[in-house]
């Protein structure tokens, strides 16, 4: 599995307690893990595996889906992983049950987490890997009492219809979750030894933009400024670009409403600036929102 680099692990802890207690049983364990992207649902397998004394860790990864993208194409490179990871000759890729096949017969004894990383890019191009998983999962993985495969995957809507609810899966799931973002609290630690030294506002505009998502908060370094961390990360990510213009135009308009509040109409003017930048920063922080909805959470801003 993948080094965490050198970024301390925050927070998880009440999911990592519930994966943990999973080492304790006396069969196979199979776990959904559902979340967005950079939410950290690899690292926390990741960290779930340095915390599992014992237990052989392998993570594999579908490609990202492209136009040409083809189902041959992803099971070549799911079968260059398993000839890197566990340096044997690559197995044929011409079907998916000699793949799963050959990842089994490695695991069948011994105690293995095995990881599975966005399981709906892998099942995308061929609507027959499911039931070849499920197959495979019955017939070989599940015969491992110390055995635990997790499926993750940032698509919730197709794991919940393909997995959680199909039929071929139920009765199977030992644990399934969705990983939300980290709380304030947490997001804190961050700042590691400057947290005490960064004013409250400085953090909140950071997290307006990024929110509780660890992989954004780890692109930031702590010497800087809010605005000069997420200028740097926006040069990288064009989704935080975007959302911190839209917060950027919220503050300047709430800025420049409430510096004119004095005018004849203060109390209008103060509370049109209060509706409108919190409109903007719901569509900076929350994509995709329709206009119609953020009218409707903000109808009785005060």
């Amino acid at each position: 599995m993948a080094s965490a680099g050198t970024t301390p692990f925050y927070g998880r802890e009440h999911e990592l307690r519930r994966l943990q207690e999973l080492a304790g049983k006396k069969t196979a364990s199979l776990v959904i893990i559902k979340g967005r992207r950079r939410i950290g649902k690899s690292r926390l397998a990741t960290e779930l595996a340095r915390r599992l004394p014992g237990y052989g860790a392998l993570s594999f990864q579908g490609l990202p889906p492209t136009a040409h993208l083809t189902a041959g194409q992803e099971r070549e490179d799911f079968a260059q992983q398993i000839n890197r990871q566990l340096g044997i000759p690559a197995p044929r890729a011409d079907d998916w049950n000699t793949l799963l096949w050959s990842l089994a017969d490695r695991t069948r004894t011994g105690r293995h987490l095995l990881v599975l990383d966005e399981i709906n890019w892998l099942g995308s191009k061929d609507p027959t890997f499911l039931g070849k998983l499920k197959n495979a999962w019955d017939a070989e993985f599940s015969q491992n009492p110390h055995l635990i495969l997790i499926l993750s995957g940032s698509l919730s809507g197709w794991i919940e219809r393909n997995i959680l609810h199909h039929t071929g899966f139920l009765g199977r799931v030992s644990l399934d979750f969705t990983l939300p973002e980290l709380p304030l609290a947490t997001c804190n630690l961050f700042w590691g030894k400057h947290r005490d030294r960064i004013t409250p506002h400085e953090k909140l505009r950071l997290l307006s933009v990024t929110g509780g998502v660890p992989r954004y908060l780890e692109e930031m370094n702590p010497t800087l400024s809010a605005d000069v961390n997420i200028q740097r990360m926006a040069d990288a990510t064009k989704s935080i670009a975007r959302s911190w213009r839209r917060w950027s135009t919220a503050l300047w308009t709430y800025r420049n409403y409430t510096r004119h509040s004095a005018s004849a109409r203060p109390g209008r003017s103060a509370n049109t600036a209060r509706i409108w930048c919190r409109r903007a920063f719901c569509r900076a922080t929350t994509p995709g929102t329709s206009r119609r909805r953020m009218k409707a959470s903000t109808a009785n801003c005060a």
